[in-house]
């Protein structure tokens, strides 16, 4: 009997697969004024934004919009919005992976640690920013996030592969996080 019940609970583990869903954000028009020349000159093309939550992370990403600005002689797409956490996190890492204009993945940014302490029941500004030159997609997820009994919860890359796919972004074999970024 007492086999029969663990192998029901190894069952239902197996079988409750992450719910990944997804938000797209526009982040503006393809063509960038460098000065003296545009990129992309003429395109109707936008680049976009697509944010990812896993539903058992305890942080959820909530962007509203994205701008993207000149500073200095550098363009920068910033998401705007906002974060939550179901309890109180001490730590958290967000990948990003950009996506060329035919959705194939051109790089996947390590994880960007934010190690910060965040309470449940308050919104914490989105710090995250990319190079809209280097991407027309930028997808962005939590990849881990800490809690503050030292639990590490990790994203199930599997299932957020499969919803990538679902929307036609295809990954380089699900290649690791560029160890350089």
């Amino acid at each position: 009997m007492r086999i029969g019940i663990i192998a029901l609970q190894i069952f239902i583990v197996c079988m409750a697969r992450a719910e990944i869903t997804s938000t797209n954000i526009d982040a503006g028009s393809a063509v960038i004024d460098l000065g003296a020349a545009t990129l992309n000159a003429g395109s109707t093309l936008h680049r976009k934004w697509v944010v990812l939550n896993d539903d058992a992370c305890p942080v959820r990403l909530n962007a509203t919009n994205a701008v993207t600005q000149k500073l200095e002689d550098r363009y920068f797409s910033d998401l705007k919005g906002s974060c939550v956490v179901t309890k109180t996190i001490q730590a958290y890492s967000i990948t990003y992976v950009l996506f060329d204009a035919f959705n194939q993945e051109t790089k996947t940014v390590k994880p960007v640690p934010f190690v910060s302490d965040m309470s449940p029941g308050k919104e914490y500004r989105l710090p995250w920013t990319q190079d809209p030159t280097r991407f027309y997609t930028c997808a962005i997820f939590v990849q881990s996030a800490r809690d503050s009994s030292g639990d590490v919860w990790s994203c199930d890359l599997a299932a957020l592969n499969q919803k990538l796919e679902s929307l036609h972004l295809k990954r380089q074999n699900a290649i690791p996080p560029d160890p350089k970024n």
